[in-house]
């Protein structure tokens, strides 16, 4: 069983593994640590007390997708191992599989979003300084990319949409990126995949297969090839983490951000568009119209 255990964690070794073991999802080891602490469970042991002990702690199944949501919405990613089969038929031991990552990006639980907020996946690839970006919304399958010919624009992007998770290329470029976004973003997480899902002969590849077409001209990206190589990122990481059909995301769609009228992270403050002074939704000039019986309100 540890077996299984471990090669499910060597899958996705920076995600907190919820195991499953009959009636409960155990967590072992360092995961037990982190997660006991994150959401107050009793931290055990197994084998107590021998030189092989090891940290163990547990939630039920039927409560699991609350413990998920909570150490999501505290920066955690979870990737879940369940039983494949039913045990009463297996012979020997149970099989069981990874069926799905869950991250703060790409959270579908409907106790999880906010109904009237977008939870942005935002892949970024910089090259010197010009950026290309994708950013995803899985609830309801948007995917959007641009690309900026210098960092205040992308800035000003970034702090727009808010994004729940951002996705960077794994090297010393990418690191240097996210601590100069990370600021931008303290309550996003950051996550890395390697260098070549960002490449464009593989990122174009990626696209295609996924939207089952033979090219990218029909979605006028064609040209934007960073904004093709942070596209073909973010849909790698998606097939990456998620194992149910992803059927529902659109193909991308191209923001030509000099077509409108863009504000600032300070005017955007002052006009308290989003938010009123007090940091909260309420009082804000959306939260007086989402309050609206007209289709531009709630």
């Amino acid at each position: 069983m540890m077996r299984q255990y471990l090669e499910a964690k060597a899958r996705h070794p920076d995600a907190i593994l919820f195991f499953r073991m009959g009636d409960f999802f155990e967590m072992f080891a360092d995961d037990a640590m982190v997660a006991s602490k994150a959401l107050g469970l009793t931290l055990t042991s197994r084998n107590r007390n021998a030189p092989d002990e090891l940290p163990m702690c547990g939630v039920p199944v039927h409560t699991v997708q609350s413990y998920i949501n909570k150490m999501v919405e505290l920066g955690f990613k979870v990737s879940v191992c369940d039983q494949t089969e039913d045990p009463k038929n297996a012979k020997g031991l149970v099989q069981r599989e990874v069926i799905r990552v869950v991250t703060p990006g790409l959270n579908c639980d409907a106790d999880a979003v906010q109904p009237r907020e977008n939870n942005f996946l935002m892949g970024i690839v910089p090259e010197g300084e010009l950026f290309g970006a994708a950013w995803l919304d899985i609830t309801t399958g948007e995917l959007w990319v641009e690309e900026f010919g210098d960092r205040e624009r992308m800035r000003d992007t970034l702090l727009s949409l808010a994004p729940g998770e951002l996705l960077l290329p794994e090297g010393e470029e990418g690191e240097a990126w996210e601590a100069q976004m990370k600021p931008l973003r303290p309550d996003a997480a950051v996550s890395h995949l390697p260098e070549w899902c960002f490449e464009l002969d593989t990122a174009r590849k990626t696209l295609c297969e996924f939207f089952h077409c033979s090219s990218l001209d029909s979605f006028g990206c064609s040209g934007l090839p960073r904004a093709v190589r942070a596209a073909g990122g973010v849909i790698r990481y998606l097939l990456d983490t998620q194992r149910d059909s992803m059927s529902h995301v659109r193909p991308p769609r191209v923001v030509q951000s000099d077509e409108f009228m863009l504000l600032d992270e300070v005017t955007r403050r002052n006009l308290e568009l989003t938010t009123a002074s007090s940091g909260k939704r309420r009082g804000s000039l959306l939260g007086v119209l989402d309050r609206a019986e007209t289709a531009m309100g709630g």
